[in-house]
């Protein structure tokens, strides 16, 4: 079993030490987001913040912007799994999911996937809620691990 991962020295690290003494550990910062860069083929990257609903956060405002920046901002429905943690709700509700009727008469916002038993996505229901919302689906939230520790 693998347990907690950590280097004293760097996860030790106060958040405001003066940057002269943080050298080594925004190296390896650096570090990681190259090799990241290098796997993904991706042009940039951010390890900021580390974890937590402010990465989820981050993470669907990125999603965001790559659909404004690629001329879809219609996207406005935000996929997550019945098992998710509870902030995942919270964080896309935050992030401007919020469930209301648009002009049109269409729902926006969360739209909540089944989970089968195990706590995974019901792939039945997941791909009926493509082909309903199709090119409005901006993204996923999925836990990993689900609140079921799967």
């Amino acid at each position: 079993m693998i347990g907690p991962l950590g280097l004293p020295g760097f996860t030790a690290l106060h958040p405001q030490a003066p940057v002269e003494d943080a050298q080594g550990s925004l190296e390896l910062l650096w570090q990681i987001q190259q090799w990241m860069q290098a796997i993904t083929g991706l042009p940039g990257l951010t390890t900021q913040p580390v974890a937590g609903a402010q990465g989820e956060l981050v993470g669907l405002k990125l999603f965001q912007a790559y659909h404004r920046h690629h001329g879809q901002a219609h996207r406005d429905i935000m996929l997550i799994p019945s098992s998710a943690h509870g902030t995942n709700f919270a964080t896309a509700t935050t992030a401007g999911f919020i469930n209301r009727q648009r002009a049109d008469g269409a729902p926006s916002g969360i739209v909540i996937l089944k989970s089968a038993p195990d706590g995974r996505v019901d792939q039945a229901d997941f791909a009926a809620k493509i082909a309903q919302y199709g090119d409005r689906v901006a993204g996923m939230m999925v836990t990993n691990q689900t609140r079921r520790r799967l």
